[in-house]
């Protein structure tokens, strides 16, 4: 294997991360080297914007069973927060976090911070910039919610959406690595330099600097992609600094979730926003095939932990604190997880088909869930996703203003 002189300056931020034990959960990182098995993504996400016969459906399948968890009923009895800005890290399934936040906004009359209308990105301020208000397709206005890509700058975000709830959601450093990977066709760089049957990802670690240094497309995401997500330039990716960062995080974000287990978080998410179970309910959507994953042997694992040291120390903080926070709600999360479970569980049964399809015109292998034949307009908002949302906030902005 060929040295990197990077991963020896850089082992000394992995630090021994202790066991958290939660009812069934056991999560366990160890130094750099955690294992995260993810709570599974599978579901579905529902409007409650039409109380139609789905939902009548499922809430009188709830009463039978003697439960008394409405749909619509809030987390708790105070107001709902108006404002939030959720930093959409890149690879997170933050796409899907972003469409939850914006049917809500919609739901509620909100205003959303969008770009101009544009042929590519147009629901996109930027991938690799810091936020600014010339990005806005209004600069000079004030918004509910900042939910589309764009890197963390809290200075400029508060002024565009005051007094604003924080929030990310960020994933352990090799799942998103992986991701990454290959969703933007890093094998095509990496191909020129390999032998056909060789694992694209093992011969980028045998010397990432030198694949990093190509400046390829999107490069900047291919190390320590969540910081620079969150506002921290690769070259100020120094210990101190790093360090530094974590802290500030923590003190201005009041929820950093984590993609690993989705349903965990928007149980948290719920209780943090005081929202309705039909507010976080979603449908799994733009979700790779088995195919385009590619598995990571256990060497290969430490080496990408170790360029990604920055990012594993952000998760391995945010995963102690994540837990924590469900420990503090009580013996009544894992009462509310499976509830939410079955919910979601039902929700796709009356509105998709027992099929899956690759999404059409996209080389990366996404795939998405079929609605059945005939479905009600209920169900067939459920897929409406992050594009379609920020188009329908720019359409009516516009009228708004005009």
């Amino acid at each position: 294997m060929i040295k990197n002189e990077s991963y020896e300056k850089n082992t000394l931020g992995l630090r021994v991360v202790v066991c958290i034990h939660f009812a069934v959960y056991k999560v366990c990182s160890y130094c750099a080297y955690s294992v995260v098995t993810p709570s599974g993504m599978e579901g579905v996400r529902c409007s409650d914007q039409h109380l139609n016969q789905d939902t009548r459906n499922l809430t009188q399948s709830e009463q039978q069973n003697g439960q008394e968890k409405h749909p619509f009923q809030p987390y708790c009895n105070h107001p709902q927060q108006q404002n939030l800005v959720c930093i959409k890290v890149h690879k997170a399934a933050s796409t899907t976090m972003a469409a939850i936040l914006e049917r809500y906004g919609w739901r509620n009359n909100l205003t959303l911070a969008v770009p101009p209308d544009r042929l590519y990105g147009p629901h996109i301020l930027s991938s690799s910039a810091k936020f600014k208000r010339h990005m806005l397709r209004d600069s000079n206005g004030t918004f509910n919610m900042i939910t589309n890509h764009v890197r963390y700058n809290r200075e400029e975000m508060d002024i565009v959406v005051p007094n604003a709830t924080y929030m990310a959601i960020i994933r352990h450093p090799v799942k998103h690595f992986e991701s990454g990977f290959a969703y933007f066709n890093v094998e095509k760089v990496v191909a020129k330099n390999s032998t056909k049957g060789e694992d694209p990802i093992t011969v980028f670690m045998k010397n990432p600097e030198y694949f990093w240094n190509k400046k390829f497309y999107f490069w900047f995401q291919m190390k320590n992609g969540q910081m620079f997500d969150l506002g921290v330039d690769h070259e100020d990716q120094t210990g101190p600094t790093v360090f530094e960062a974590i802290q500030k995080f923590d003190e201005e974000f009041d929820l950093i979730m984590i993609a690993d287990y989705f349903d965990e978080s928007l149980i948290l998410l719920r209780k943090h926003l005081c929202l309705a179970w039909n507010d976080i309910v979603y449908i799994k959507d733009n979700f790779r095939a088995s195919d385009k994953k590619t598995p990571i042997a256990e060497e290969v694992r430490r080496q990408i932990e170790i360029w990604n040291w920055a990012d594993m120390e952000l998760y391995n903080h945010f995963n102690r604190t994540f837990w924590q926070k469900i420990l503090d709600y009580g013996a009544e999360f894992d009462k509310d997880l499976q509830h939410f479970r079955s919910l979601l569980t039902e929700t796709r049964k009356q509105c998709t088909e027992n099929d899956i399809k690759r999404k059409p015109g996209d080389g990366h292998g996404v795939m998405r869930y079929v609605l059945r034949q005939n479905a009600s307009e209920f169900c067939k908002d459920l897929l409406s996703g992050d594009v379609e949302y920020t188009r329908m906030f720019r359409e009516r902005q516009t009228k708004s203003i005009g």
